[in-house]
């Protein structure tokens, strides 16, 4: 017959086995303790290294924003030439050794000198460096957008047509989205590829029904349509 006060002592048995354990394996233990914790310490340290790094480069670009704004008043003058020249090296600098916003914020802000400059190529590649230091934040489908204009601006359509894609990645969150797509199907339509034109258009219809931007895709398929391109 089994005796009834055997699995009453089980838990006990258990109990010491396990005190025994750690008796015998206390110091592997600690040293494991101690590793876990300084694993835990370290990474909360980087965290917080991370994070006032990220908010001083911040508060680093916004300096270079606003010494941007002074400058901007007189940033086509001969007199401010050197100076301009000198304030996007500085800036081209920084946003080479930062990431995230402050990066993105950068290049930006040096897409927006050039583009006040009307050099449209150097603006275009400032802004897809924005696009590329922050690519899930809101500055990435605006800057693809900004980049795209500057493309168009260079006679550059098939570029243009590839950047605004690019932005419509960002469709569910960005608001120039329709715009965007609208901008891909006029650039076809210019080309007069007249079958990619209307894809484009009737993209827009279907993804933002009811908006300006399909009313105006709307009716320029109906005079595609009516005059035979398609």
């Amino acid at each position: 017959m089994a005796n009834p006060s055997s699995g009453k002592n089980e838990p006990t048995k258990i109990t010491e086995k396990l005190v025994n354990f750690i008796q015998n394996h206390r110091k592997i233990i600690l040293i494991v303790s101690a590793a876990v914790v300084v694993v835990f310490v370290g990474i909360a340290a980087a965290y917080i290294i991370s994070e006032k790094a990220q908010e001083k480069a911040i508060a680093e670009v916004e300096a270079y924003y606003e010494q941007y704004e002074s400058l901007r008043v007189d940033l086509n003058e001969p007199f401010k030439e050197d100076e301009v020249r000198q304030f996007i090296a500085s800036l081209s600098e920084f946003a080479g050794k930062k990431s995230g916003y402050a990066g993105a914020r950068a290049y930006y802000i040096i897409a927006d000198i050039h583009a006040d400059k009307k050099e449209w190529l150097e603006a275009e590649h400032a802004w897809v460096n924005a696009a590329g230091k922050a690519p899930r934040i809101y500055l990435a489908p605006v800057s693809f957008f900004n980049a795209a204009v500057a493309a168009e601006e260079q006679g550059n359509s098939i570029k243009a047509i590839e950047l605004y894609t690019r932005a419509l990645e960002y469709a569910d969150t960005f608001p120039g989205a329709p715009r965007a797509a609208f901008s891909v199907g006029r650039l076809y339509e210019e080309q007069r590829d007249t079958e990619a034109a209307v894809a484009a258009y009737r993209n827009v219809i279907e993804q933002w029904p009811g908006q300006n931007w399909a009313n105006l895709a709307s009716s320029r398929v109906a005079a595609i349509t009516a005059s035979g391109g398609v």
